[in-house]
C-alpha cells in the first residue's frame, strides 16, 4: 500500500508541476499569480529588462546548466544578481509580489 501512496503523490506533483508551468508564444498573455511562477516565453529580454516593465516581478531565477547552479535577479535596489537574458525555451522560475498580466506582445515590442 506505500508503494500505491508513493506513485500517486509523485504523480500529483508531476501534474501540479506541469499545471503551473506556462508557455508563451506569439500574442499571448502569461498570468502570473503571486509568488511562484514557472514560465518560457518566445522572447529574448534582459532580466532587468523584464523587471522594469513589470515592477510587481520580484525576482527571476534559471538553473544554468552549464554552471550547474541557479542564477537570479532580485527587484530590489535597482536589481541584485547576475542580470542575463531570459531566452526562448528556457524555464524560468518568477516569483512575483502580487498576480499580474504579462504581455509577451509588450516584450517583442519593447514597450
Amino acid at each position: 500500500m506505500m508503494i500505491k501512496t508513493e506513485h500517486l503523490f509523485v504523480a500529483l506533483l508531476i501534474l501540479v508541476s506541469l499545471a503551473s508551468t506556462i508557455s508563451a508564444n506569439g500574442n499571448e498573455n502569461i498570468i502570473l499569480e503571486e509568488g511562484k511562477n514557472f514560465i518560457t516565453i518566445d522572447t529574448e529580454i534582459l532580466a532587468s529588462e523584464l523587471l522594469l516593465l513589470n515592477p510587481s516581478i520580484e525576482a527571476i531565477s534559471y538553473f544554468d546548466e552549464d554552471l550547474q547552479t541557479t542564477l537570479g535577479y532580485v527587484n530590489i535596489f535597482g536589481g541584485i544578481g547576475k542580470n542575463f537574458y531570459l531566452r526562448p525555451g528556457v524555464e524560468y522560475e518568477i516569483f512575483a509580489g502580487e498576480s499580474i498580466i504579462l504581455n509577451v506582445t509588450d516584450l517583442q515590442n519593447g514597450s
